[in-house]
């Protein structure tokens, strides 16, 4: 009988893994999904929350609640900015533990039909994951089809409809993240907190240096300009006003607005130093975004001749002709140049708050510090309470069996690696 236990268990670990496994090299034919639903949607949100912020700027309102308005719409702007990040690195997890180039298998995953892409929706609920069945189906599915009508993303569906290459249709998912990153860089703008911001604002500070002082300087504490992640998180939950009765100067009546510490931003060295150097490489970003996509549209529609076989990394320069090197070669810069200038936004600006439960309607001041304890035993993925942690364990114990007989635990700080097995489940 305890034999017969024991095999069984280790036959489930083998299947979660194998679940794993497959979920994990279908990831990247979800991807545009994703951008479309999830990061399509924030970089709205966010689009929609700077410009209403900067078009209160002058209503003559209560100044707390303009800055509380700014401080929330700097936290959507750092949550998309983190999410690009995740995304990216995601797609080359991915391609790394297939042994292939991120554009290769990128490409391989969307030249299918649809059953390929619901593969990663629903990884081995009809086929044991263990059996040759499941591999054979996900090998079935993995056939080109011309005729497949369910890629939903603008630049994807005539690429793959007309036998898109790799370099062609990673040239679609670079210019859909340059569209997302185009909303965000406008929103920083618009929030003040670009290197022309930082200048002016270097210019009132010189100008005034007595006003805010105390504030200024206890707020870019929580900014991660080289200090500890634990100091940051202190900070962090200060700023947040979860103790609104310490009085803070440049506050209403001793009140910080939440997220206040996102707002002195430009007074980070690591990220005013990344924003100039982005603005300094590209001064007219949105006419390069622009620039790249109607490239990226032309590449898709057929115009690019290369073998499918040919990988398309952002080293590809050199396979293209004398005559066409320049532009591609801006497209890879820029992806690149944005995904660098998102990542240092993701190292200057802390996101104290974190809680596992999408359903969470609790999400308003709670520090990282506060969080830590609230986990999970089995995956150690972060609530910000334990009645987040109670409502939400019938979706959740899923994956966390799968991550735990995997191996995985949460370790990424504010975000909570559930998001990916959640899909599987």
């Amino acid at each position: 009988m305890q034999a017969a236990g024991q095999a069984q268990g280790q036959a489930g670990v083998r299947r979660a893994a194998d679940k794993a496994e497959t979920a994990a090299s279908c990831f990247p034919a979800a991807v545009p999904s994703i951008m479309q639903s999830c990061l399509g949607t924030l970089a709205g949100s966010l689009a929609a929350a700077a410009a209403a912020t900067a078009a209160a700027g002058g209503d003559g309102g209560s100044m707390f609640s303009q800055q509380q308005h700014r401080a929330s719409a700097a936290l959507l702007a750092v949550l998309l900015g983190r999410s690009l990040v995740t995304m990216a690195d995601a797609q080359e997890a991915a391609a790394a533990g297939a042994g292939s180039t991120t554009a290769q298998l990128f490409a391989r995953c969307l030249i299918v039909k649809p059953s390929f892409k619901e593969q990663w929706r629903r990884t081995g609920s009809t086929t044991s994951p263990g059996s040759t069945g499941s591999r054979a189906s996900a090998a079935a599915a993995a056939e080109p089809d011309s005729t497949d009508a369910d890629h939903e993303w603008g630049s994807i569906q005539p690429a793959v409809s007309r036998g898109a290459t790799v370099h062609g249709l990673w040239r679609g998912w670079q210019a859909a993240l340059l569209q997302v990153f185009g909303q965000l860089h406008v929103a920083l703008r618009q929030l003040g907190l670009t290197a022309a911001a930082a200048a002016a604002a270097a210019a009132a500070a010189s100008a005034e240096p007595a006003a805010g002082g105390p504030a200024s300087s206890s707020s870019r504490e929580g900014l991660a300009g080289g200090g500890s992640g634990e100091a940051a998180d202190t900070s962090a939950e200060h700023d947040t006003g979860i103790n609104s009765n310490r009085s803070s100067s440049g506050t209403t009546a001793g009140r910080q607005p939440k997220w206040s510490y996102l707002l002195q931003l430009h007074g980070c060295d690591r990220w005013g130093a990344a924003a100039r150097t982005f603005e300094q490489r590209w001064p007219d970003v949105l006419a390069a975004i622009n620039s790249s996509s109607s490239s990226s549209s032309s590449i898709a529609a057929g115009s690019d001749a290369r073998s499918p076989s040919e990988p398309g990394s952002s080293s590809s320069s050199d396979v293209f002709g004398a005559g066409s090197q320049q532009q591609p070669a801006d497209v890879d810069e820029l992806y690149a140049d944005a995904l660098q200038l998102c990542r240092a936004l993701v190292a200057a600006a802390p996101l104290p708050l974190v809680c596992n439960n999408p359903g969470c309607a609790n999400m308003c001041g709670l520090s990282e510090a506060a969080a830590a304890s609230k986990l999970c035993a089995g995956c150690r993925c972060r609530y910000c309470s334990a009645a987040c942690q109670s409502a939400d364990w019938k979706r959740h114990r899923r994956a966390c069996k799968r991550m735990a007989a995997a191996g995985q635990t949460c370790s990424c700080g504010a975000m909570s690696v559930d998001v990916g097995v959640r899909a599987a489940a």
